[in-house]
């Protein structure tokens, strides 16, 4: 339609817009489309808009997190209509500190994705756990959410070859002789 842009995209805030112009032929006498109905018809836009903010997004949703020895399997849905181009995880302990974070990746709109990423300086602490840090729009102004990844998705791999998460042959060994130490002493006493 003369006059109208259609522009779908992204205002300086991140929101998504459309611009109405003006034209010379406008308010020329004959003029094929009145303001009115050219305004009826940027309306119907707005309201489409605006029933669907939801999806003008980026609305990333992780599928599974596998912890292996030096990286970790992120796979990941976008549930949104709009790109992040900038997506990381974060590992982050009880007071909510930052240890560690992943390199960028991205997800376009409405997509799956599944990523390898480095974990090769990652310090895992008791009652640590991941989070997601992305853009909702790939625009300098929009907004960073922080979302935490829900345990359920995360799957922690053991490495075969490191020590077991029971105590050693060793220790066990020390305690029962330190109890037998014990027992003699007051059974002397």
């Amino acid at each position: 339609t003369h006059g109208t842009s259609r522009d779908y995209g992204y205002g300086v805030m991140g929101y998504p817009c459309f611009t109405f112009e003006t034209d010379d032929e406008q308010f020329l006498l004959g003029s094929i489309q009145s303001v009115s109905d050219r305004l009826a018809l940027e309306l119907e836009v707005m309201r489409y808009l605006i029933s669907n903010v939801w999806y003008w997004r980026a609305r990333l949703s992780v599928d599974s997190l596998v912890v292996e020895d030096g990286y970790i399997d992120l796979s990941v849905t976008n549930l949104g209509r709009a790109s992040t181009a900038n997506a990381t995880v974060h590992y982050v302990d009880e007071a909510g500190e930052m240890l560690w974070h992943s390199d960028n990746f991205s997800v376009n709109g409405s997509n799956h994705t599944d990523v390898r990423l480095d974990t090769s300086d990652l310090v895992m602490t008791t009652g640590g756990g991941f989070e997601l840090h992305y853009q909702k729009r790939v625009i300098n102004a929009a907004l960073w959410v922080n979302e935490p990844v829900n345990e359920s998705v995360v799957t922690m791999t053991e490495d075969s070859e490191g020590l077991l998460p029971a105590p050693s042959l060793v220790l066990s060994l020390l305690c029962v002789l330190v109890a037998a130490t014990r027992v003699r002493k007051s059974e002397s006493a």
